[in-house]
């Protein structure tokens, strides 16, 4: 897996090494932005494949000691929220490879993830204060009908629907 870091996540995490992409499979990239939102530091995790997000606040401060195994288990608590099983949770990190930190994957990998940051403020007043992940934010960024720069063929798309099918495709023809 690819996680694609702003400046901003690579500010946060000591000793960090950033490795060249390794794959021209975006299906495995994942950008990670660190941005605030009313003096509160937000996470924002995006498959720019789909523009499928993930939104955090009320982050702990050992989360940046083990980034690496926050966003894993970010990844596959989508994967189980969108209905798959276990045993493609498991597949698909199989298939992705080792973990590894790069820059992000470009601007039109990006573009989605400075969307969901801007579109922000409009729906914060959804935050959870007793929860780092912000779910109802996540599910209005990815129910929000949108274009995604690495598949201009699509007009429009809910990225939720996109992300599901992209990894049910994946799954399938790696079986």
């Amino acid at each position: 897996m690819e996680y694609g870091l702003t400046t901003n996540v690579q500010k946060k995490i000591k000793e960090l090494e950033l490795s060249k992409s390794q794959t021209d499979d975006y299906r495995f990239w994942w950008e990670v932005n660190l941005t605030k939102v009313e003096n509160r530091n937000v996470l924002i995790i995006v498959h720019p494949s789909s523009r499928y997000s993930m939104i955090y606040s009320n982050l702990k401060p050992s989360i940046w000691k083990n980034l690496d195994v926050f966003l894993t288990g970010a990844i596959k608590d989508a994967l189980l929220r969108e209905g798959f099983s276990e045993s493609d949770v498991k597949r698909y990190f199989e298939m992705s490879g080792d973990n590894i930190y790069t820059k992000t994957h470009g601007k039109v990998a990006i573009g989605g993830m400075n969307h969901i940051a801007s579109m922000l403020w409009c729906v914060w007043h959804y935050y959870d204060s007793e929860n780092m992940l912000q779910e109802h934010i996540t599910y209005c960024a990815n129910k929000e009908l949108s274009t995604v720069g690495l598949h201009p063929e699509y007009n429009y798309i809910y990225p939720k629907e996109l992300f599901v099918n992209e990894i049910k495709t994946l799954l399938q023809s790696k079986e």
